[in-house]
């Protein structure tokens, strides 16, 4: 390879990069940046959009910017999802530098506290930019939000700075060669924002409302809309502005291994969404890692053959340069952060090597939040002809010190050097497209004396219900089998192992056959003609029978596999043998399968949610009502009330309360990282189209990621369609800044949620499970439940939200006693 990607080089070379200058280019009188507004009368609560762009500036690669705005007024969120700002994060991204093929990169290093941002992006690969010989000229740059805290007329604007010598007006734009456009174009300032006349007199304090403009008021005036760029001398512009936070102390510290906590269950692998197709069809390789505590990177080679397959983007078929990287996933991609990704690849050799990690450490370290599971990258591989190929992660002399062809950082910078496994993909099946072969009545498969096919049966069922999954032999030799040994493995999470029995073609199970579960997940089965003479295997049929049952109200699929299989003849010769294994479809609803069940079982779920009443005794003119269970406790008995929950779990939540009816069937709403079989798929993307959840500028959902008390306060404000009011007390002591504020405060002057006892509200802390079902309780107006009993084995009667999980948590009729709380009907 042409070069190899350090991670930990990156860090020092990005962190000293900077630009040439004398640079000569040729623009014409519409020639410009600009910053645009989607609005410029405003309300409390608004959230502007502010789009920086050019026009018609040739060869541009590249700039930086210093933005000046009223931090009593305004405050820099990110656009479509509200967050803050905070002193690291980038814009959102527009339709310039973005091209993965010439590596783009941004930074930014604000003073938010007094109101200035400081933002800079440019293309790394100028030569394939330049040798491209087209250039990106006109478009948007960046779009940066900005929420309406006060009610009075303000301005937003580029401003010199003396971070950025030379700069014009606040801008320095970059052309391709890497210098600084030093003339030729302007700075074009956009309007005032001016604040709306509230319609009604009574919100204000008196009779004439005070934020009014008037109608002479000449603020734009004061600037210079049009401001020509001059020729200036310059010996060197930094890109990144020189409040950049000191993450440069992450690179220079030795690879030393940190003291990262892994388990059995820490891996990174390599997950197809198919294992077969056709020439033409494109497979799509997702890289993910599961709990890899303080992940902050990772450099990544994968081997592939190129004559079997083309590495190609996912989603537009569009093939893969050298320096293509792979599609976003949901991690390492927070703009707080300062994501950075590179990619060295040999396709002609089919290598794929790529590089993608946070180079802002210390903010990341400081939200104490780390991604230590989901999804790396996305990459597609076409098939271009039929045969069984592979791909791996691969160790290379590039990487030394790799393990098994990758190495992950944590957010000091370091090397995890263990304590994670390489899980390695299946191989993959490519037909040809054009040999169909014609179905006849008879099985596909034809015995041979070697033929031996073990097959694991697929099938579907529900949470709660009971499966057998059948084990069968094809082919069985003419000679018999004498001797068997499978080790089944199965997801612990999702299936719970019952036993296993022999089947039909087994003679004298309770001699031949044993079962042992060696522990969750593993169940060893072994076969043994004890007489080596008469009681052998020797025709084909069911040969062992797994019963399970589902543990998990997912939506998903799990694979039943072996990892150990032998057979054996008389002479305890090796029979060899091929394995199909079998995918279990779970809680997919009306879904036939593909085998019969041997009379199911259906069993009651281990949680309570519906009771058997006798008859009710209601007071006299009391109200009467039913309400059903919103939320479940757990296979194994509990609630699990400290637990946090994810987007998704919130919002299946939510969703049983939206009402379909009213959301707009037209849109058509999808995230890349929720999967079809996803389990919460459905409720993801009505809550979505019912404007309660967003996606994050990436265009990811990030299903697994924790949901805070501020962010799922402002789901229920918008769940029940409040507006903001006037002049609300605020009795909690650390939301005056946050983003969710007016959120919070009606809800509590609602009395829908409450506090801590330190009169704080904490909208930055996780909800949990227990605090969740109290502020749904609150806001929909149910419970407490009184006289109810829950079987959790980790709620005690005593447990301060007892009563709200009760109602939570059971289907149930009830009546309202004298102090407005609910009773259980008895």
């Amino acid at each position: 390879m042409k070069k190899a990607i350090s991670l930990a080089a990156i860090f020092v070379l990005l962190m000293t990069m900077c630009f040439q200058v004398s640079s000569k280019v040729n623009a014409s009188s519409d020639s410009y940046i600009t910053m645009e507004f989607n609005q410029t009368i405003i309300e409390l609560d608004d959230i502007i959009t502010a789009t920086i762009k050019i026009n018609n500036i040739p060869k541009f690669s590249g700039y930086q910017a210093n933005i000046r705005f009223d931090p009593e007024v305004l405050q820099a969120v990110n656009p479509e999802s509200g967050k803050p700002y905070t002193d690291s994060t980038t814009p959102s991204i527009g339709n310039l530098l973005v091209d993965p093929n010439y590596d783009s990169f941004q930074w930014a290093a604000h003073d938010l506290q007094n109101g200035i941002l400081n933002v800079s992006k440019t293309y790394l690969n100028y030569q394939e930019y330049k040798d491209s010989a087209i250039d990106e000229n006109t478009g948007t740059i960046a779009v940066i939000g900005f929420k309406v805290l006060k009610l009075k007329e303000t301005e937003i604007y580029f401003e010199n700075t003396d971070s950025m010598p030379n700069g014009i007006n606040g801008t320095i734009l970059f052309d391709w060669d890497g210098n600084r456009i030093p003339s030729g174009y302007e700075v074009r300032q956009p309007e005032s924002i001016k604040a709306r006349v509230p319609s009604t007199p009574t919100v204000v304090t008196t009779p004439t409302p005070t934020v009014a403009i008037t109608p002479t008021s000449t603020s734009t005036a004061t600037k210079t809309p049009l401001v020509t760029a001059t020729a200036t001398k310059t010996p060197m512009v930094t890109a990144t502005a020189t409040k950049t936070p000191t993450v440069t102390a992450t690179a220079t510290k030795s690879p030393t291994p940190t003291p990262t906590s892994t388990s059995a269950n820490s891996y990174i692998s390599i997950d197809f969404n198919k294992e077969t197709a056709v020439v033409g069809d494109v497979i799509k390789a997702t890289i993910k890692i599961n709990n890899i505590d303080n992940f902050a990177g990772c450099h990544i080679n994968i081997k592939y053959d190129p004559n079997v397959l083309m590495a190609v983007d996912a989603k537009t078929g569009t093939p893969y340069k050298n320096n293509t990287v792979p599609e976003d996933g949901g991690l390492l991609v927070d703009n707080d952060y300062s994501p950075f990704k590179e990619a060295d690849n040999d396709l002609n050799k089919g290598v794929l090597n790529f590089s993608k990690a946070y180079l802002n450490l210390e903010a990341y370290r400081n939200n104490s939040d780390a991604e230590k599971s989901g999804i790396l990258g996305v990459i597609g591989f076409r098939v271009l002809k039929e045969g069984n190929t592979s791909v791996y992660f691969e160790d290379t002399s590039s990487l030394p010190n790799a393990i098994t062809g990758t190495i992950l950082f944590d957010w000091y910078g370091n090397r995890i050097t263990s304590g994670y496994s390489v899980v390695q993909p299946n191989s993959i099946k490519a037909r040809s497209s054009t040999v169909t072969p014609t179905p006849t009545a008879t099985p596909k498969l034809t015995p041979t004396p070697t033929g031996l096919l073990v097959k694991i049966d697929s099938d579907s069922a529900a949470y709660g219900e009971e499966i057998t999954v059948p084990i069968r032999l094809r082919n069985v030799p003419s000679k018999g089998i004498f001797t068997g040994n499978l080790t089944i493995t199965y997801d612990e999470d999702k299936l719970r192992y019952i036993d296993a029995t022999a089947g039909s073609i087994v003679i004298s199970p309770n001699t031949n056959f044993a079962a042992n579960k060696e522990k969750d997940g593993v169940v060893k089965l072994l076969f043994l003609d004890y007489t080596m003479t008469k009681e052998y295997i020797r025709n084909d049929g069911i040969f062992i029978n797994l019963k399970f049952k589902v543990i998990t109200d997912e939506r998903t699929t799990t694979i039943i596999k072996t990892s150990k299989m032998a057979f054996g003849d008389r002479d305890l010769k090796a029979i060899p043998a091929n394995i199909e294994y079998g995918t279990i479809r779970l809680n997919y609803k009306g879904t036939a399968t593909n085998t019969p069940k041997a009379t199911p079982t259906k069993t009651p779920k281990p949680t309570s949610t519906s009771i058997v009443e006798p008859t009710p005794v209601i007071p006299g003119g009391a109200v009467t009502g039913e309400h059903k269970a919103y939320i479940k406790g757990y296979p194994d008995g509990c609630f699990r009330p400290k637990k946090e929950i994810t987007r998704a779990e919130a919002a299946v939540i939510v969703a049983k309360f939206v009402k379909t009816s009213s959301v707009s069937n037209n849109s058509n709403i999808s995230f890349p990282d929720v999967a079809n079989n996803h389990w919460a798929k459905e409720s993801i993307e009505l809550v979505a189209k019912a404007g309660l959840f967003k996606g994050y500028p990436d265009g990811t959902f990030r299903p697994d990621d924790t949901i805070k008390r501020g962010e799922f306060a402002t789901v229920i404000y918008k769940m029940l369609d409040l507006k903001a009011s006037s002049n609300l007390g605020n009795n909690f002591t650390d939301i005056d800044n946050h983003w969710a504020k007016s959120y919070i405060l009606e809800l509590a002057n609602l009395k829908y949620i409450n506090g801590y006892s330190d009169k704080t509200f904490k909208p930055e802390a996780k909800i949990k499970r227990d605090e969740c079902v109290v502020m749904v309780n609150r806001a929909l107006k149910r419970g407490p439940l009184n006289g109810a009993t829950l079987s959790f084995s980790d709620v005690p009667k005593d447990y301060w939200a007892y009563k709200d999980i009760a109602e939570a948590a059971l289907d149930h009729k009830y009546y309202v006693d004298s102090k407005s709380e609910e009773v259980l009907v008895k």
